[in-house]
């Protein structure tokens, strides 16, 4: 799914026709980016926070119980790092096209 949505914005910035045009797809990816990350990550830090405070709430919990709260702690760290990895790579491949000339056909 992300991967299609990237594919529709480089080709709407690789056809936009004027720099105004490349200046609001551009704004309009980052605002994307900027909210797909709050939707990410906001779930993702309420699910190791729960973890975290279940673990001192509960002073009682067995081995078993806290490896899987572990589980889920580093499962959060995980997503969050390939995420963030997501988001570098859609950035520096979006400044590397926007820093690229556009070539344009000679008409004479």
């Amino acid at each position: 799914m992300l991967s299609r949505a990237n594919e529709r914005l480089r080709e709407r910035i690789e056809s936009s026709g004027s720099g105004e045009d490349l200046r609001k797809i551009q704004t309009g990816a980052r605002a994307w980016l900027s909210n797909l990350s709050y939707q990410i990550n906001n779930p993702l830090t309420s699910i190791r926070g729960s973890a975290e405070l279940l673990k001192m709430k509960e002073p009682g919990l067995s081995q078993d119980a806290l490896r899987y709260l572990g589980n889920i702690e580093n499962g959060v760290e995980r997503i969050k790092g390939r995420f963030q990895e997501f988001l570098s790579s859609a950035l520096e491949e979006r400044e590397s096209k926007s820093d690229r000339p556009k070539e344009h056909a000679v008409h004479g």
